[in-house]
């Protein structure tokens, strides 16, 4: 596996651009992009701002910035979690150390536009969870002939495979499971 230097050398290489093209592009400075493309990471400011001077990097090239930023997350030892969770359905197995993304799949598709509002588990029986789900302007769901209303999807493998239940719902932000018996 390539350094996240490399690979961002890389990319700008292969669309002609020198690093001074880059820097007026992203109003990032030369010397932070030269630190960049070498690893140097004792000389750039804190994660946050190289996270985004790695985006803005990537976005001046047209290249989506996931791989630069999970190059530099391993690089720094940052712990391996969800970036921005309202587009997906995330599970820990060892009290949030580290994530996996669950459910992929017709319902929970690898580019999720939904926001997963509310995630309950049932009751009884901890291998069945369920995940409401609502566009975030809540104006659509997860089928697109459901326009304005929510979705409810269940697991019954505590979160790996996920199907949508046959019930009209306005697409709310509360989930609540009653137990039956």
């Amino acid at each position: 596996m390539s350094s996240l230097g490399t690979h961002l050398r890389e990319l700008r290489e292969a669309k002609g651009a020198s690093i001074d093209d880059i820097a007026r592009a992203t109003r990032v400075g030369r010397r932070y992009l030269e630190g960049l493309e070498s690893d140097t990471w004792d000389e750039l400011p804190a994660p946050v701002f190289v996270k985004g001077f790695i985006r803005a990097y990537c976005e001046c090239l047209d290249a989506e910035p996931g791989e630069a930023l999970a190059l530099y997350r391993e690089t720094i030892g940052e712990p391996l979690r969800p970036e921005r969770a309202q587009g997906a359905l995330f599970r820990s197995r060892d009290l949030a150390q580290s994530w996996e993304r669950v459910g992929v799949g017709k319902w929970l598709p690898q580019e999720m536009k939904q926001m997963v509002w509310a995630l309950a588990q049932h009751p009884q029986d901890s291998s069945i969870v369920y995940a409401g789900l609502g566009a975030v302007s809540r104006g659509r769901s997860a089928d697109a002939s459901q326009k304005g209303e929510g979705d409810i999807l269940l697991s019954e493998d505590q979160g790996d495979s996920w199907e949508r239940l046959p019930i009209d719902l306005p697409a709310d932000r509360v989930l609540w499971i009653a137990d039956d018996s």
